[in-house]
């Protein structure tokens, strides 16, 4: 993936977003554009929301609130959302899972 029209949101965060058209055709084929809320950009580790999302200031804010919290917090959240099935955290937490991982193998 390459984002050439990337809007920096929070840089200590990782997060950007981008405009529907800067997101991976291959992507675009699989689902609706509107429907797609956030992808990882595993090369740079960083969070790119789409901003042709409908929801997309909800999910912005959201994403650093969640991003933010301590891990009590975000298991708590996760708890309601795989309740509600509100996928977005799942991704969201798969990444942190990543980002975990690969700073442990930076450390060592």
């Amino acid at each position: 993936m390459n984002f050439q029209g990337i809007e920096i949101i929070d840089r200590e965060l990782r997060v950007g977003a981008c405009e529907g058209e800067d997101i991976p055709q291959s992507l675009k084929q699989q689902m609706p554009l509107n429907q797609i809320t956030v992808l990882y950009w595993y090369e740079r580790d960083w969070l790119i929301l789409n901003k042709s999302n409908p929801n997309y200031q909800k999910y912005k804010e959201m994403l650093i609130i969640y991003l933010q919290m301590d891990d009590l917090k975000r298991k708590e959240l996760k708890d309601f959302a795989l309740e509600k099935k509100l996928t977005f955290f799942n991704f969201v937490n798969q990444v942190l899972r990543i980002r975990r991982k690969w700073y442990k193998t930076k450390a060592a």
